[in-house]
């Protein structure tokens, strides 16, 4: 039972980093049109780092535990940083979503740290 729990935990997350990987490079394309190059180019990359831990999180995971932790923190500062982005263009209300997202990863990445073990030498 505990086996089928872990499963469908290690698939949640994988399914989480793919979601977030996917709307990091949806905003890159955004900024391709708008013309911020160098915008697109930084949100292309990193939603590309997401899409791989997204492929390769099975692997990770079982090497580092606290790399749950890590993620969301990197992922709630990207969605932090689109946030941001929103309230530059002023956009009427997705920027509040973007904050309610970076909370919602900093509240996550600080569950992931506290159930991660600590490995001691």
């Amino acid at each position: 039972m505990a086996f089928k729990k872990q499963v469908r935990n290690e698939k949640r997350e994988k399914l989480l980093h793919l979601f977030a990987g996917i709307i990091i490079v949806l905003h890159g394309y955004e900024k391709i049109e708008s013309d911020h190059l160098s915008s697109a180019i930084f949100f292309f990359l990193s939603g590309a780092v997401f899409l791989l831990v997204a492929i390769f999180h099975h692997k990770i995971a079982h090497r580092l535990r606290s790399i749950d932790g890590v993620f969301a923190i990197i992922e709630g500062l990207l969605a932090l940083v689109v946030a941001i982005d929103f309230f530059m263009e002023h956009k009427h209300y997705i920027q509040y979503a973007y904050l309610l997202v970076t909370v919602v990863y900093f509240v996550r990445a600080a569950f992931a740290f506290k159930k991660a073990p600590i490995h001691h030498s």
